[in-house]
């Protein structure tokens, strides 16, 4: 059935890493966090559409800018925080990354491999107009009904 997908943004990374670790990154980083946030969920929302647009089974990507599956959006706010960690030396030690994040992390790469192996997706409401799923969902056919 089909679903709108959602736009994860810089506000919705306190869901996955508190506001205390998120300011201490901006101190160690020396940068602005959130500016740096947007460009790497932008990057890691890029990655995730077309994982799914090249391998996911029959599934088609939301018309919608910058929009992932609602499954997604939690393991794109993983990927997102564990790039900015990486982006400055020595910010996982002083951040101190609990096992639980590491694991959670891990859920987000297995997810996107899942998918880059051919897994399914929730089909969003307003899939690009370029293709339409086939009759078999393994197939896309142009969509002639929108070409002038």
């Amino acid at each position: 059935m089909p679903t709108n997908w959602v736009v994860p943004t810089v506000a919705d990374i306190s869901d996955v890493f508190a506001q205390p670790a998120i300011d201490k990154a901006s101190g160690i980083g020396a940068i602005d966090t959130s500016t740096k946030l947007a460009n790497i969920i932008a990057l890691v929302v890029a990655r995730v559409r077309n994982t799914i647009a090249n391998n996911s089974r029959g599934h088609q990507v939301s018309a919608t800018a910058g929009s992932v599956p609602p499954e997604a959006k939690q393991y794109c706010l993983l990927m997102a925080v564990r790039q900015l960690i990486d982006s400055v030396p020595a910010m996982a030690g002083a951040i101190g990354m609990s096992d639980n994040f590491n694991t959670l992390y891990t859920e987000a790469k297995d997810w996107l491999q899942y998918v880059q192996d051919g897994g399914s997706v929730l089909n969003p409401t307003d899939p690009e107009p370029e293709t339409i799923s086939g009759p078999d969902s393994n197939q896309n056919y142009v969509d002639l009904s929108t070409t002038p």
